[in-house]
């Protein structure tokens, strides 16, 4: 899978992610049979490009009798089957069950551009890709400030209580597993190659590490 493909993947699940949150904060006597709109009372979201110009764009349509919430595919190219999904408010109430069904949505947008394979490989890290995994952590120096690699500067890890109090319960150990991923992408962009004095692990409680 080229890298261009992967980010429009990434901004897919972001896209959507994003709305199915905005719809999980509706009550049931907010949503009318019909077209269901967005916080801002737009009905369609865009992937590939705006309002005028993009590749595919998405709605949900609720039918009250079933009490299901469809979303709904489209894209110009009249080659591409435009399939939908059904699914109930319970299932969008819980963020991780939100993931699921934004991974669901990814593979029946995408299903004729990439194998099974393809997509199993591209998903094996996203888990709890709707925390900010980069907002998680913040790599410092001892005494607290941005680390730069200067001489001297020894590197500290600091994981935040906001975001990873959401990774307990359900998959905590995998969603820790890609956020650390994430971390030690930040360690080659910081160019941090001897990791002995810092401790990419929010279970260990001394070392290089603090949690805020």
């Amino acid at each position: 899978m080229e890298e261009k493909q992967k980010k429009l993947l990434d901004e897919s699940m972001m896209v959507i992610s994003d709305r199915l949150k905005s719809l999980s904060k509706k009550r049931m006597s907010e949503i009318r049979d019909g077209f269901t709109e967005d916080e801002n009372g737009e009905f369609e979201s865009y992937i590939g490009g705006n309002k005028d110009k993009n590749l595919f764009e998405f709605f949900f349509n609720y039918n009250s009798e079933m009490k299901l919430i469809e979303i709904r595919f489209w894209s110009g190219d009249k080659k591409r089957r435009n399939p939908g999904y059904r699914f109930t408010m319970e299932n969008i109430k819980k963020r991780l069950d939100r993931e699921c069904l934004v991974f669901t949505c990814v593979e029946i947008i995408f299903e004729d551009d990439f194998s099974e394979e393809e997509f199993k490989e591209y998903f094996s890290d996203k888990l709890g890709f709707s925390l900010p995994f980069s907002k998680c952590f913040s790599v410092v120096t001892t005494d607290g400030k941005p680390y730069t690699g200067a001489r001297g500067e020894n590197p500290w890890v600091i994981y935040h209580r906001k975001y990873m109090n959401q990774m307990s319960g359900e998959c905590c150990g995998k969603q820790v597993e890609n956020m650390l991923k994430v971390v030690g992408k930040k360690f080659d962009e910081l160019g941090i190659v001897d990791v002995k004095d810092v401790i990419p692990n929010p279970y260990l409680t001394a070392g290089g590490m603090n949690l805020t």
